[in-house]
């Protein structure tokens, strides 16, 4: 009959033995070598170079507040959000909206309202944007069934 006996007790103040032994540890790969700097010669070379005359840079200018390429003029906006009206008066009369439809008409006149609102302050980007976004949910409505 074969007997085994249990190992003796590990004492506690001895550290948990290693899991991994340094015969099957990966080898550590050295790390790639970086190309070497440039060296900068702080040593005048032989033929001196005379410093170049730089020209005063002329001050920045600040960018206009609105981009002109983007905003239309005010004259362009306005007609725009009379048509965007027009739009909307021809489209309430018809009261065969579903609810999410007159919610989408609502949705365009306030986008309208804001518009004017800020061609008011003279906000022409945000007028602009604002009667686009009026103008794509009335293309939407328009052109359901």
């Amino acid at each position: 009959m074969l007997t085994i006996e249990a190992p003796p007790p590990v004492p506690e103040s001895a550290p948990p033995p290693s899991v991994t032994s340094a015969s099957t540890a990966a080898p550590i790969q050295p790390l790639p070598k970086r190309p070497p700097k440039p060296r900068t010669d702080s040593r005048p070379t032989e033929e001196a170079q005379e410093p170049e005359s730089v020209p005063a840079a002329e001050p920045a200018q600040a960018p206009p507040l609105e981009p002109a390429s983007s905003a239309s003029s005010e004259a362009e906006i306005a007609a725009s959000q009379a048509s965007i009206q027009r739009r909307i008066e021809a489209l309430g009369d018809n009261q065969s909206f579903a609810p999410p439809d007159r919610q989408i008409l609502q949705d365009a006149h306030s986008f309208l309202t804001q518009s004017e609102q800020a061609l008011k302050e003279h906000n022409l980007l945000k007028a602009q944007e604002l009667a686009g976004k009026a103008t794509l949910l009335l293309d939407a409505l328009e052109s359901k069934p």
